[in-house]
């Protein structure tokens, strides 16, 4: 479960209705576990919030007086195989990345090293071909690479998972020819490309499938919120035409997506509702 606040009281009452609800329903929240991370805050807001701390306090069972346990602040978490850093910059996300890759790697080095000593001599030659190797390099070592490639926002970051990537599937062929010879040989696709792919597809995703779930909906309000601004560079929209445009498909790029009617009149209820106070002020 993921608790989203706006700030730091809010976020303790959030905490503190998720333990009643969990005691109620005789499960025990584990706090070694549980992490609190502030995204995207300035060293001047972090020494102003520095008092503020966060804790879980069980008061089951009822014998014994509650106890507040104090809730760590990492530096980074992995959320979903997916580490996160306060900033956002996904780069402890790309370093992680590669660590996967080699250390699927390993596993790759030990299968085929088990496949050519531990087979009968007269089977040995074809369990340990290049196709089956490659075979067993693309279940343990690509899907890692691509299972969260669209959460990168820089292409040097992409790159550098594509050395990684790379560099294990030479060491396992035992081929060290030209990158990208390697990969037009066997049909990998470039990593950009394959980002590009999973952009394009969230997109359609937030756009057309999938329009009524969370996500979907905080991106359509950012969007529209924006459409006077120009967003950052690596924001998700300019990152999603950037995917269009490397896929060929910047002709069919439909543009942000429109404001859902219900969203608009909210806005307008919030906004019309504000101005009242204000002149009554």
């Amino acid at each position: 479960m993921v608790l989203i606040a706006r700030s730091a009281t809010q976020l303790q009452h959030m905490i503190d209705a998720c333990q009643q609800w969990s005691e109620r329903s005789r499960m025990k929240i584990n706090h070694e576990k549980t992490k609190i991370m502030v995204f995207h805050e300035t060293p001047a807001q972090q020494a102003s919030r520095q008092p503020s701390h966060f804790y879980l306090t069980p008061r089951f069972p009822l014998n014994k007086p509650p106890t507040p346990l104090p809730l760590d602040e990492p530096k980074d978490f992995t959320y979903l195989g997916l580490k996160l850093d306060p900033q956002m910059t996904m780069q402890p996300a790309t370093s992680h990345t590669c660590q996967k890759i080699n250390w699927a790697y390993q596993t790759v080095s030990a299968i085929a090293h088990s496949l050519k000593n531990d087979t009968p001599a007269n089977l040995r030659g074809t369990r340990t071909s290049p196709l089956i190797l490659y075979r067993i390099w693309q279940s343990c070592v690509l899907s890692h690479t691509t299972q969260n490639l669209r959460y990168l926002l820089h292409p040097t970051q992409v790159q550098q998972v594509q050395s990684a990537l790379i560099s294990s599937l030479q060491r396992t062929l035992h081929c060290f020819t030209a990158a990208q010879i390697t990969m037009l040989e066997l049909g990998i696709p470039a990593l950009i490309l394959r980002q590009a792919e999973q952009l394009v597809s969230l997109h359609f995703r937030f756009t057309v499938t999938h329009t009524h779930i969370i996500s979907a909906h905080l991106y359509t309000i950012r969007c529209q919120r924006r459409a006077s601004k120009p967003h950052p560079r690596h924001s998700l929209k300019n990152r999603i035409e950037t995917a269009y445009h490397a896929l060929g498909l910047s002709a069919s790029y439909p543009g942000p997506p429109t404001m859902p009617m219900s969203v608009a009149l909210a806005n307008f209820i919030c906004y019309f509702f504000n101005l009242r106070v204000f002149i009554k002020e």
